[in-house]
């Protein structure tokens, strides 16, 4: 409980300042916590797979300059170009296989897209919605959920699941 409490202290005013600052800032922000939540994936994942990286952090790391210098990043056109090159460094291992395959796809769909879909949002509208209200609606509903299963877990539940 106390590591959960403690993110949220300070997740939330970073956040939030992140989101007042935005621009190059912000950008960079996004590019870090992309980088730090691929790494922690890779590591999770390579304990039992042979997983291709390198996609991910080129991906990564071609947000800003997409973004900020030539002001088009589409994350649909970024993850297919992350696929190819994590495709093909599986292609080129010493044994290639569908699950290292597979498992090296993951982390580009769940991490490496909605954080460049964060990056496209951050300084655009849609409509009458800014994408910064789009992005703290996300955020909110994902720490507000997170901490209600808990509190209504610890007071109504018998058995832990894990």
């Amino acid at each position: 409980m106390k590591t959960r409490l403690i993110t949220t202290a300070v997740g939330i005013p970073f956040l939030i300042f992140v989101l007042v600052v935005r621009g190059l800032f912000a950008e960079m922000m996004l590019v870090l916590f992309t980088l730090a939540a691929l790494n922690e994936y890779y590591k999770a994942l390579s304990v039992k797979y042979d997983v291709c990286t390198w996609g991910g952090y080129f991906a990564a790391l071609a947000m800003i300059p997409l973004n900020y210098f030539m002001g088009v990043l589409d994350p649909l056109l970024l993850v297919a170009a992350a696929m190819g090159i994590s495709m093909s460094g599986v292609i080129l291992s010493k044994e290639p296989s569908f699950p290292n395959a597979a498992v090296s796809m993951y982390p580009l769909l769940t991490c490496l897209m909605p954080m460049s879909m964060f990056m496209v949002m951050l300084n655009r509208d849609f409509g009458l919605v800014p994408g910064i209200a789009l992005i703290v609606m996300t955020f909110g509903i994902s720490f507000g959920s997170d901490g209600f299963a808990y509190f209504v877990g610890r007071a109504m539940g018998k058995r832990k699941l894990c």
